[in-house]
């Protein structure tokens, strides 16, 4: 086909089948072919490209800025925020993080740190905030900026590892650091306020219900002390029985062996809420250190720092795209109008 498109070219018929049907065409031959169809090849590839120089052209470039956490799961066993393990540091506690990272809780805060719900980049055609005179555009603004606050920030797992990246998009290069940073540092944050909400409420808990043991195990000592007077009333009285002292008629012996059980059964209660009470109070006294000092497992362990070049849009891939594409366009019409001459004899 090449060799028959460059007897064309040269205004040669084309041979018959043969071993000239398989021969390359030279370079002379595809130049004739490219100088015959110029003007199209030419328009055509130039339509892609100038579409291509004025979308870089117009286009604000926008800059991305990246911040590294770390779930560390070597956290000491002493300094952990509550009792886990090595093991709870599998893909879906991570995925957890992640939907933490990306949660509207967190991006209000940042909202709000940031000043975000009057600034233009975020409101796009919306008011300013003086502007909004009711609840329904106050709530209109929050959504619009909480919309473009996702859209620019980008979390994502860094492969299989503990770390996370967390990356914002913004025109401006070091408000893209800023904000990339800010919700790095609400993650943090929140994360410690969480656990030592947590360790209070643990706290409260294990406060009420100390009380509870204590009372219950008080109870059970004042039974015991009880029962010993009686039962020491009792042998006491025997005595006297035996020694002609009264009427007091002796027990028998089931009624001896019966308050030997009983005060065994007491003393075993006692026994059990004092170690409730103690394995209790020691919880307790961990959960006020803990509350003292909270500790998450996830720090930052890369900061964002001011991108050096804009992120999009990447001029030097659109423009060999287009070039790509005219090129492609320009040969292939050039190759539809040689058979259409072909077949019309022209």
């Amino acid at each position: 086909m090449l060799k028959e498109l460059a007897d064309r070219s040269h205004g040669r018929a084309p041979k018959p089948n043969g071993l000239d049907d398989y021969s390359f065409i030279s370079l002379s031959e595809i130049f004739d072919f490219i100088w015959r169809y110029r003007m199209s090849i030419g328009v055509i590839t130039a339509l892609p490209l100038l579409l291509a120089i004025f979308y870089v052209a117009t286009t604000a470039p926008s800059y991305t800025a990246s911040a590294h956490i770390l779930l560390d799961p070597n956290t000491p066993e002493t300094m952990r925020p509550n009792i886990t393990s090595g093991s709870s540091f599998d893909s879906p506690y991570i995925e957890s993080q992640v939907a933490l990272l990306k949660s509207e809780n967190l991006a209000l805060k940042v909202i709000d740190a940031n000043g975000l719900m009057s600034d233009p980049e975020f409101l796009g055609s919306l008011p300013p905030a003086e502007d909004a005179a009711n609840v329904g555009e106050q709530f209109l603004r929050k959504r619009e900026v909480m919309y473009a606050f996702s859209d620019g920030l980008d979390v994502r797992r860094v492969g299989l590892s503990y770390a996370i990246l967390v990356s914002f998009t913004s025109t401006d290069p070091d408000k893209a650091a800023r904000i990339a940073n800010s919700v790095s540092q609400a993650f943090i944050r929140d994360e410690l306020e969480s656990r030592a909400a947590t360790l209070r409420t643990g706290s409260k808990w294990l406060e009420e219900r100390i009380d509870q043991l204590r009372q219950k195990m008080n109870e059970a000592a004042l039974s015991v002390q009880r029962f010993k007077v009686r039962r020491d009333y009792s042998i006491l009285a025997t005595k006297r029985a035996a020694n002609g002292g009264g009427n007091t008629e002796s027990p028998s012996e089931d009624a001896i062996a019966k308050p030997r059980k009983t005060l065994e059964e007491l003393e075993a209660t006692l026994q059990t809420y004092r170690r409730i009470y103690e394995s209790y109070l020691q919880a307790y006294t961990e959960a006020l250190q803990r509350q003292s000092f909270p500790v998450v497992n996830a720090r930052i362990i890369t900061p964002a720092t001011r991108p050096l070049a804009p992120s999009a849009p990447k001029k030097k891939l659109i423009l060999a795209l287009s070039l790509f594409v005219g090129l492609l366009l320009a040969f292939s019409q050039a190759l539809v109008r040689y058979h259409f001459e072909d077949l019309t004899g022209r």
